[in-house]
């Protein structure tokens, strides 16, 4: 008897964040919830200024971690209320990932393994990002960083 083999469509990370980023913008936390997957890690990362004067530069980082679904369904909550991402298509050409992992996101175990894709949060004295995790064997995000 033979058996069919069943090709699994591969997951389309840029549609997953996109689609995680649209409900972010419509404050639907119920789409996001269900597009995310736990542990799952937010970052955010502020612009400062130079301690020589020259422009700014990144400050410390500060990640929370949501390990169970109420934590999860809190930790979204917190950002729907204060968070827009103005590009809600992937930026076409992303710095590599290399240069991602470099600054901010190289201390973050929580990246490892995840496919990222980039949106632009908007231009003020800095060019703020959105960067989102995604794994690629389940479609389900794992992380956000924002600056």
């Amino acid at each position: 008897m033979l058996m069919a083999c069943r090709n699994t469509p591969r997951v389309q990370p840029a549609l997953v964040a996109t689609r995680f980023v649209q409900a972010l913008n419509a404050r639907d936390l119920d789409a996001m919830v269900a597009d995310a997957t736990l542990p799952f890690t937010f970052t955010t990362q502020m612009w400062e200024s130079a301690s020589d004067g020259s422009g700014f530069v990144l400050g410390a980082a500060e990640m929370k971690v949501a390990d169970s679904p109420g934590a999860l369904a809190g930790l979204l909550k917190d950002v729907v209320g204060r968070v827009r991402i103005e590009g809600t298509a992937p930026v076409i050409s992303p710095p590599s990932q290399a240069e991602l992992f470099r600054d901010p996101l190289e201390q973050e175990a929580s990246w490892s393994g995840l496919e990222l894709v980039v949106f632009l949060r908007g231009q003020e004295d800095v060019e703020h990002i959105a960067i989102v995790g995604v794994q690629a064997a389940t479609g389900k995000i794992r992380a956000m960083y924002l600056n």
